[in-house]
């Protein structure tokens, strides 16, 4: 089966609906660059090749979402985070999985933090960071963990 995933940025207000692997064809390039460059760091404008598990993890948190009939629109708000970045931040991890292209903070519409946070951990996905007051949960293809923020 084909793989489209809809993803939109939340600081860019980027959007894009996208085949990133075809069946029988394999990782389709456009696609995945597509979604490489909505994960890029939007603030240094800096886009890498996003780990193929994390773009994995997000279809399937999002092939989930439809066929269980819940919002399904994935928002991106942090993929990618250059060095530099992640120094600036307050609380970034100082080996963040964001610095390795292996990790998004994301949310969906609708959709409650802690909600989210059960769907990517019953899909088994690796972190797996719940920050409600942000409204976001981070997922990464790291070692399995759980953690609130």
């Amino acid at each position: 089966m084909d793989r489209w995933i809809h993803l939109e940025r939340v600081s860019s207000k980027e959007r894009g609906i996208f085949c990133y692997y075809a069946k029988g064809g394999g990782w389709d390039h456009r696609g995945y660059y597509a979604a490489c460059h909505l994960l890029r760091d939007v603030e240094e404008q800096q886009t890498v090749q996003i780990d193929k598990r994390l773009v994995d993890t997000l279809y399937l948190i999002q092939a989930w979402c439809r066929v269980n009939k819940r919002p399904y629109i994935i928002k991106i708000n942090s993929g990618f985070r250059t060095l530099a970045h992640n120094a600036r931040l307050k609380n970034s991890a100082r080996n963040s999985q964001h610095t390795q292209g292996t990790a998004a903070d994301i949310r969906i519409d609708g959709m409650s933090t802690q909600e989210l946070a059960a769907i990517a951990r019953s899909i088994g996905v690796g972190g797996v960071g719940v920050y409600p007051s942000a409204n976001f949960v981070h997922v990464d293809v790291g070692r399995v963990r759980n953690w609130i923020g």
